[in-house]
C-alpha cells in the first residue's frame, strides 16, 4: 500500500459493512435519504493526519461509520444495535461491525490496517417527522 486513497477507503468500509447480517443498505457517502433500514454510511473522515511519524511516513484518518436501526422507539431498533455493536460473535445467525470489519483489515488492500476504535454517540435523528435509533462507530485506517 503507497499513499492514502480516501475514497478507496471509504468503499472499502461500505463493503465490508455488506457482511452485516442486520444492515439491509450500505452508503460509502453520507446520504440526504436512507430507503430502508438499517442502514450505514460511512460519514466525514476526522482527523486526517499526514505523514504521522516520518515526513514521509504513514497516513492515519479516522472515520464514523454511523448506523440508523430504524424507529427510536421500536424494540426491534434496539436489539439490531446490541447485535451489531457486539464483539467476536459465536452464532452463525449475524455478524456484527466489529467482526465485519476485522474479516480484512486491509480492505481489500484499500490501507495497511484498520483498527475499530469505539461506539459512541447514541441518539436519535429525525427523517420526515420520525425519530430514528442512530449510533457511530470510530475506525481508525493507517496507510
Amino acid at each position: 500500500m503507497s499513499g492514502l486513497d480516501i475514497g478507496a477507503v471509504r468503499a472499502g468500509l461500505a463493503a465490508a459493512l455488506e457482511t452485516c447480517t442486520d444492515i439491509k443498505r450500505t452508503f460509502a457517502y453520507v446520504v440526504d435519504r436512507i430507503p430502508e433500514y438499517p442502514a450505514a454510511y460511512v460519514g466525514a473522515p476526522e482527523p486526517v493526519t499526514y505523514g504521522g511519524r516520518f515526513v514521509r511516513g504513514s497516513s492515519e484518518v479516522t472515520f464514523p461509520l454511523v448506523f440508523v436501526t430504524g424507529r427510536i422507539d421500536a424494540e426491534a431498533s434496539q436489539e439490531v444495535l446490541d447485535r451489531l455493536m457486539s464483539q467476536a460473535t459465536t452464532q452463525a445467525t449475524y455478524v456484527s461491525v466489529k467482526d465485519a470489519l476485522e474479516a480484512d483489515r486491509t480492505l481489500d488492500g484499500a490501507c495497511d490496517t484498520l483498527v475499530v476504535l469505539e461506539a459512541n454517540n447514541l441518539r436519535a435523528v429525525q427523517i420526515a417527522g420520525t425519530d430514528y435509533l442512530a449510533m457511530d462507530v470510530a475506525v481508525k485506517v493507517l496507510t
